[in-house]
């Protein structure tokens, strides 16, 4: 594979081009509204694994009977303390009873001794809920939104600092084209005064000085179009670019014509491995790794409605005191608790839906690493041609110069003709512009290239 390892010089700013556009970066990370609001979502998102892992807070819970009035006046209070854990969906759990009076036979086991009942408990789930329930799935949601949140914060960053330093190196492309502009109507109007003296001597027609005025007026307009474009790239440059209180800072022409010449590298490409680099790298692949995950979890619900639900509860109680003396004894349980699913069209229609989805994310994955992969083959492609036109351009820019300046020597020693001389000096700038915008495209084709690795897949 053919290495391209050119390097062109653009001219910037009296500020280098990296100290600028790290003023640039440092003002979309603190500023932009975007980067804020991603922010916010992913606190948002931090919140809400916060709010899942809180289904396993433990809870302190009260019971209080008090007989008004009838036969019985047996009055009773209960404090227990629950604990839940993700591991096989257990409950852990700490109670102490206490009542006093008489109740009637099926309300017995309100009875306590004097100094109430102590009791400790523990409750498994064997089989549905054993690996995977609501509760553990809503906290794998959230852990994955969260992941995606982030995702999209670096990809967003990336990418506004990338159309940041697009529109700098637009704006500076254009500041150069004025200059080129600026000289090609300096040229025409400096000629005017000759070409008067010329006329009142009746050497030239006049003729002449409308075509002159007609080149002055085309040139003023050239002028006039650039100038305009350079307002509105400082206008929208100005959308990243803000100073310590995020008011904006609109960039002047004067700020980018003093001195610097900075090099635009292109990239050491070897294909084969760029395109591997770039799958491990895809933030967008990551996002749909994400989302698959969260429909596995989805799956996996499925498959746990499809399931018998067998728990089992161990119970340890103790009274203490005096009273009732069939109270007396530590009390332990085994209790044991069985549903099963006759119908199972619930937990089949979470499953097979959920696969569906699975699978059609998994045809856009596969998408989506092709498009990865073409994009790096067309802008390689792009990248060596947009070489050889830059030099295809230069070189015609240098025998363009070289024309006019034999054009106008000719000129003035009365050999050559004026609208000549026009088309030499328009030619001249037109190769030198082609320039510009070339160098620019390379520009721009060189930062897809460079994104794709970084692993930003929307552009």
């Amino acid at each position: 594979m053919k290495k391209i390892i050119f390097i062109f010089l653009l001219c910037f700013t009296h500020l280098t081009w990296a100290s600028l556009f790290q003023k640039i970066e440092d003002s979309i990370d603190k500023y932009h509204p975007t980067i804020l609001e991603e922010l916010e979502k992913v606190e948002a998102s931090q919140n809400e694994v916060t709010q899942s892992i809180g289904s396993f807070d433990a809870k302190i819970i009260g019971e209080s009977i008090q007989r008004v009035d009838g036969f019985y006046d047996g009055d009773m209070s209960q404090v227990r303390i629950e604990k839940g854990f993700q591991f096989l969906n257990s409950k852990f759990y700490l109670a102490h009873k206490r009542s006093d009076g008489s109740f009637p036979s099926y309300e017995g086991d309100y009875k306590t001794l004097d100094r109430g009942e102590n009791t400790v408990g523990v409750i498994f789930s064997l089989l549905r809920n054993n690996q995977i329930d609501k509760k553990r799935e809503q906290l794998g949601q959230s852990q994955e939104n969260l992941k995606q949140s982030r995702l999209n914060l670096r990809q967003i960053k990336y990418l506004l600092k990338m159309l940041a330093q697009n529109i700098l190196m637009e704006f500076q492309a254009e500041v150069r084209k004025l200059q080129v502009y600026e000289v090609l109507l300096e040229n025409s109007q400096d000629r005017l005064k000759a070409i008067e003296s010329k006329v009142k001597q009746g050497a030239l027609a006049r003729i002449y000085l409308q075509e002159n005025e007609q080149y002055i007026l085309k040139r003023k307009s050239f002028v006039l179009k650039t100038k305009n474009k350079i307002f509105k790239l400082s206008q929208k440059l100005s959308l990243y670019y803000r100073d310590e209180s995020a008011n904006p800072i609109f960039l002047d022409v004067k700020d980018v014509t003093d001195q610097l010449q900075t090099k635009v590298d292109i990239p050491n490409i070897n294909l084969e491995r760029d395109i591997t680099n770039s799958y491990e790298n895809s933030i967008e692949l990551e996002i749909l790794d994400s989302k698959l995950n969260q429909l596995q979890l989805k799956y996996q619900i499925g498959e746990n409605e499809l399931k018998p639900q067998l728990d089992l509860k161990i119970e340890s109680s103790k009274n203490a005191g005096e009273g009732d003396e069939s109270l007396v004894d530590t009390e332990n349980k085994i209790m044991v608790s069985v549903e099963i699913p006759i119908e199972r069209n619930f937990g089949k229609g979470i499953r097979n839906s959920s696969m569906a989805k699975i699978r059609g994310l998994q045809f856009k994955k596969k998408f989506l690493k092709q498009k990865i992969s073409t994009s790096l083959r067309e802008i390689e492609n792009k990248l060596q041609t947009d070489s050889e036109l830059i030099r295809n351009y230069e070189r015609e820019a240098t025998i363009s110069k070289k024309l006019e300046q034999a054009e106008m020597k000719k000129f003035q020693q009365g050999v050559s003709d004026f609208f000549v001389v026009n088309m030499r000096e328009q030619n001249t700038a037109q190769a030198q512009i082609s320039v510009i915008e070339a160098k620019f495209d390379l520009f721009q084709t060189s930062q897809f290239y460079r994104a794709l690795l970084a692993g930003i897949s929307t552009l």
